[in-house]
């Protein structure tokens, strides 16, 4: 059994991937948490897979950008997404969200699945959704980075160190623009 543990920058939480479940800890509760690996749907629901071959199958056909399309984005929870990184090596683009938060809607429909952003983020970074309010994985990272609006993106490091956030919702033009910079190794544009 394989065993790995990610460690949050000012760390409020600790997430242990082991075998195929995963377990929640903050400094005094341990709560249990879903089956893992798992691909977070928009709006706080999880896609159900007929078994882990089809998700691996369904992110490395993500990946690629399947026979010739735009590459599709494909979301992770919280442990998933940061061990990805870590074993790809790209930056990971949290989006924090609630699932009563209006302008997390708006963006996701607007910003997320614009083809351009959809295909920049699946080309360049891990991804990984963060319900502040899952009594989990995610709830325990929106602590740890003291999360108090939505939506929130952070842009972490391989190593789960954040490097940039953006509060608020974000148009698609705007985004990329960050996304870029952020790329370039330039300080993100302020919102206008």
């Amino acid at each position: 059994m394989k065993k790995s543990v990610i460690a949050f920058s000012g760390a409020l939480a600790v997430v242990a991937i082991v075998g195929t479940s995963i377990q929640a800890q903050s400094s005094n509760d341990t709560t249990a948490a879903k089956q893992a690996p798992q691909q977070i749907a928009w709006g706080g629901h999880k896609k159900k897979s007929q078994d882990a071959s089809e998700t691996r199958t369904e992110r490395a056909t993500a990946r690629e950008g399947g026979s010739g399309e735009s590459a599709k984005a494909v979301w992770n929870d919280v442990p998933t997404g940061f061990a990805l990184a870590k074993k790809q090596h790209k930056p990971i683009i949290t989006d924090f969200y609630t699932d009563w938060c209006g302008w997390c809607k708006v963006m996701e429909k607007k910003t997320f699945e614009n083809p351009d952003v959809e295909k920049l983020m699946a080309d360049n970074f891990v991804l990984v959704r963060a319900n502040a309010e899952d009594h989990g994985s995610g709830q325990h990272l929106s602590q740890a980075n003291r999360i108090d609006g939505y939506p929130t993106i952070i842009i972490f490091d391989e190593s789960g160190t954040p490097r940039a956030t953006m509060v608020g919702y974000q148009k698609a033009e705007p985004f990329m623009d960050k996304l870029h910079a952020f790329l370039a190794g330039k300080p993100i544009p302020a919102d206008q």
